[in-house]
């Protein structure tokens, strides 16, 4: 589930961007199946923002953006 997280807000792990942090305990350890079906001419942030919509409006997400300093 975290990796639907990051899909959704654009966070790439290869980008070196901070993973997600919080969560209940089972957003890493349970699995789920999401299928989905939009238009053929799908852009990639069209398809964010409705994983985004789907997260929110399926699993009652919330989240919050804040900056943290982390030691190097």
């Amino acid at each position: 589930m975290r990796r639907l997280v990051q899909y959704a807000y654009g966070v790439e792990p290869l980008d070196r961007n901070p993973i997600p942090e919080g969560g209940p305990e089972w957003i890493d350890r349970d699995l789920y199946e999401v299928v989905g079906q939009g238009p053929a001419d799908l852009s990639f942030p069209d398809a964010r923002r409705m994983m985004l919509t789907l997260l929110q409006e399926r699993f009652t997400l919330k989240s919050h953006i804040e900056r943290r300093e982390l030691p190097v």
